[in-house]
């Protein structure tokens, strides 16, 4: 049996990965993240159109398909309509699929 969303990840290793997503504005929910980081982590930054972090989450560490992504910094409402996109940083770590729902 899969889990949700198990039928494509993105898997990284022990010397890690990283993944973009596209530019978007960033609705007004709470971004969800199915993973599993039990051995290594993931980290997820919201960049500019230059790559620039403009706020980090705090490192997952557990095996879920239902992991609240918390921030940081408490900025993130503050972005408003600008376009970022989303760097995820992947340690010895597995990431299946990802959304905003409130």
């Amino acid at each position: 049996m899969l889990r949700r969303d198990g039928f494509i990840l993105l898997d990284a290793g022990p010397k890690g990965g990283t993944l973009f997503t596209e530019m978007f504005t960033l609705p007004p929910a709470v971004l969800y993240v199915n993973a599993d980081a039990r051995r290594g982590e993931v980290r997820i930054e919201v960049v500019d159109a230059a790559g620039k972090p403009l706020v980090r989450s705090a490192p997952i560490n557990s095996d879920s398909p239902r992991a609240k992504v918390t921030w940081k910094q408490d900025k993130i409402n503050e972005l408003g309509t600008q376009a970022v996109s989303l760097r995820f940083t992947l340690c010895n770590a597995s990431l299946y699929s990802l959304w905003f729902a409130e």
